[in-house]
């Protein structure tokens, strides 16, 4: 009887333990996927970030993505816009047969909502620190994985917001905290932005299992796409670049390929290949780049579709060294010595609002109020280029070096000081931000940025 009695418990106690191991495998297979997209921008010349962000959002949707999981910012000023010709639709490629990503795209954090706060607050699962907006956040944990999308302009450790800014330090802090909280178990990361690579390059820590590609790199601009006369959607010129290079390039790989079988390296040497006008980077943890580009941008857990070969040396890490440190000196090279690969409907993200005004303009000559409106413009950039012509003379900072780690508090304390003289305490505009390394560069000097501010008083 004793006999039967443990051998009946013992294959109950086997099964029990089974149906747990199956259950605690079946929760590790069933992994959720989420996603944070971000369209830092507002404004009718900046028409191509809200357009990309809502065709990313159709890409994850497209691939399986829980509409739930996905949280999204834009400003949400385009579609509606007055200068909109076909009114409350977003398309991000011209032709007659291109797709209306506005519909359908569900926006949870529009208008005022849409800030460096309420962003940190939806990465790090904090509902309590949310401002306005849908006031969903992401709730995923260490078996998942997140997909963060940011679209906006940028300058030197920084990227913008309508109305702020978010600096490398602040976004590296609050990717290390979604870490340390076990809010997932990797996360990929695709951030188009003017020196974009400034906000991850010998920053973001490899080991934190993040992956990051990023539009250009630490020194150069990020460049739009599908440009004036590349901009005629169904017969109508939209009046404005539809897209960004890098950002339209990944997307139409993504719509393009079957997602469950190509990997993220994959991906990525095909964005780096297709984005003549910068040079796209890599930063962060590369040991999951086989994985398949769904496991981020949909709701696949598939396995790894190829494997890395890892060099017997370091040499293939040296080559990649060497070409990097190429490209950064081939973009500080002197015009003259450089091949210009200028492609029809591209244009440097510093451009695209000169080159947005001129095109209007172009197309109502006797128009007073655009006449102006570039005069306005071009009055301002030269501006902006003489206060930092005056700036590097009067601090003796003209040949000033820029690299190396930002000194961050005295780089934001600068920063508030420029706005507040020559922006009236408002934002950089698109222009203004091609100089922002004149500031960092006054830090590195040992300005303080009282300082410059003073310099700016007299300047601005």
């Amino acid at each position: 009887y004793n006999q039967y009695f443990f051998r009946k418990f013992e294959e109950i106690t086997m099964n029990k333990l089974a149906i747990v191991l199956l259950a605690a495998l079946c929760a590790v297979a069933a992994a959720d996927h989420w996603a944070v997209l971000v369209a830092g921008s507002s404004g009718y010349s900046n028409y191509r970030h809200q357009a990309d962000i809502c065709h990313a959002y159709h890409v994850l949707i497209n691939a399986g993505m829980p509409a739930d999981n996905i949280i999204l910012f834009s400003y949400d000023d385009v579609a509606s816009s007055s200068e909109n010709p076909l009114p409350n639709t977003l398309y991000n490629k011209p032709g007659d047969d291109s797709i209306d990503y506005n519909k359908g795209c569900v926006k949870d954090y529009t208008g005022n909502d849409v800030t460096p706060e309420n962003f940190i607050a939806v990465l790090t699962g904090e509902a309590s620190k949310v401002s306005g907006g849908s006031g969903k956040v992401l709730k995923s944990t260490q078996n998942d994985k997140v997909f963060i999308n940011f679209v906006d302009h940028g300058a030197p450790g920084l990227i913008a917001f309508p109305e702020d800014f978010m600096y490398a330090d602040q976004l590296n802090k609050t990717l290390t905290t979604m870490h340390e909280k076990k809010m997932y178990s990797q996360l990929t990361f695709y951030l188009e932005a003017c020196e974009s690579g400034s906000m991850f390059n010998k920053t973001l820590p490899d080991n934190i299992n993040i992956y990051a590609t990023t539009a250009a790199n630490p020194s150069e601009s990020s460049w739009a796409t599908y440009c004036s006369p590349n901009n005629v959607v169904k017969g109508t010129d939209i009046g404005a670049c539809l897209g960004d290079l890098y950002s339209v390039n990944w997307m139409e790989d993504s719509d393009s390929h079957n997602v469950k079988k190509e990997s993220l390296a994959t991906q990525f040497t095909t964005v780096k290949k297709l984005t003549t006008q910068s040079h796209v980077q890599e930063y962060g943890t590369k040991t999951f780049k086989a994985e398949p580009v769904a496991d981020f941008q949909g709701n696949d857990d598939a396995p790894a579709m190829e494997v890395e070969a890892k060099p017997a040396s370091n040499f293939m890490d040296l080559v990649d060294k060497f070409m990097n440190e190429y490209e950064t000196w081939a973009e500080d090279a002197p015009a003259a010595t450089r091949v210009s690969t200028s492609t029809t409907g591209t244009v440097d993200s510093r451009d695209v609002k000169l080159q947005y005004l001129t095109s209007k303009l172009m197309k109502d000559l006797d128009n007073a109020v655009l006449q102006q409106r570039v005069i306005e413009e071009i009055t301002h950039r030269k501006k902006m280029e003489q206060v930092f012509a005056s700036f590097t003379n009067q601090t003796n900072t003209t040949n000033a070096s820029s690299a190396g780690p930002i000194e961050f508090e005295c780089y934001r304390a600068a920063m508030s000081g420029f706005r507040r003289q020559c922006f009236n305490g408002g934002m950089v505009s698109e222009y203004g931000l091609k100089f922002m390394h004149y500031l960092h560069s006054g830090c590195k000097a040992g300005l303080t940025p009282a300082q410059m501010e003073q310099v700016f008083a007299s300047l601005c």
